[in-house]
């Protein structure tokens, strides 16, 4: 088991974890008890941030802010910032989000930007609050312990807000889950030797954590070294065990070796991608065929 302590002030947070099972972390400095918040109107691009350093290798899962009353059809722009000396550098992506709901948490999915966070890595989440050309930035902060700097950008040029003895309410969630899926339980199994003719090859792609991307499989069959031929269907509706089912077009008949492989590339729904082949063989034997005997023929006669 795995025990993780962070401490800031007098808040301390513990998050226990099973080590054979990776699982989400929030970060944060707010205590979710908000003292105000802050407003202004003063062109597009302005953003607010938040810097984090996980103490482990981790995939940005999701941004969440919470924000008070706020103009109907409100859009926000999710933006990650590397470090740069301490300071946001370049930005490592941004995505479009709607839906803003005001006195509450909103949760973004940014995992499809595809940002790793190395270990001791800082990096920036921002976000800029608008309602079309004009950018109207709410977000709720608090002026108690803990107390941490947050960040706040005119057209673009990242600069400290008036202090920086405020928390605002932005949170990132990572995930720890940098293992690529994998395959098991194949029919015929890995080395088996099984009668001809031989109609469908089953293999399952599993993932415990957020589960396979069905996308991303992809299948090849060689019989005596030659490729050949078929449709291979993807029963998805369960994506931590999805059972893929291979069909030749000529079921495989005896004397064959077959030789089966799913690509690299096989990735689970964080980007988690394996780098090399999936293979596997076994053999279709030789068609028997069963002789029949006579035995001895006796035949009784008279003098």
């Amino acid at each position: 088991m795995k025990v993780v302590v962070v401490m800031r002030g007098w808040f301390i947070l513990i998050a226990l974890s099973l080590l054979s099972y990776a699982v989400e972390h929030e970060l944060f400095w707010d205590d979710d008890y908000p003292d105000g918040f802050w407003t202004v109107a003063e062109g597009i691009d302005n953003r607010q941030a938040v810097d984090f350093t996980p103490g482990y290798q981790c995939h940005l899962a999701k941004v969440k802010i919470k924000v008070p009353s706020i103009p109907q059809g409100t859009s926000t722009w999710v933006t990650i910032y590397a470090d740069n000396s301490g300071w946001p550098g370049a930005i490592l992506g941004s995505i479009y989000c709607t839906g803003i709901l005001p006195n509450s948490w909103n949760i973004f999915d940014v995992t499809s930007l595809g940002i790793i966070i190395n270990a001791g890595q800082k990096f920036y989440p921002s976000v800029s609050l608008g309602d079309g050309a004009e950018v109207i930035n709410r977000i709720f902060y608090e002026m108690s312990l803990p107390i941490h700097g947050r960040y706040y950008s005119i057209n673009g040029g990242l600069t400290w807000l008036h202090s920086i003895d405020d928390d605002i309410f932005l949170r990132a969630i990572v995930d720890d889950d940098m293992t690529p899926p994998y395959v098991n339980d194949q029919v015929p199994s890995p080395g088996s030797t099984v009668p001809p003719p031989l109609a469908t090859i089953v293999f399952h792609c599993r993932d415990a954590d957020k589960g396979v991307n069905p996308d991303t499989i992809s299948f090849t069959c060689k019989v005596n070294g030659s490729a050949i031929s078929g449709t291979l269907n993807k029963n998805s509706s369960d994506l931590h065990n999805v059972i893929c089912t291979f069909t030749p077009t000529n079921p495989i008949g005896g004397a064959s070796n077959v030789e089966c492989t799913v690509p690299a590339g096989l990735a689970d729904g964080l980007g988690n991608a394996t780098t090399a082949n999936i293979v596997w063989t076994f053999t279709v034997t030789a068609a028997h065929v069963q002789q029949a005997s006579l035995g001895s023929l006796r035949v009784g006669y008279r003098k």
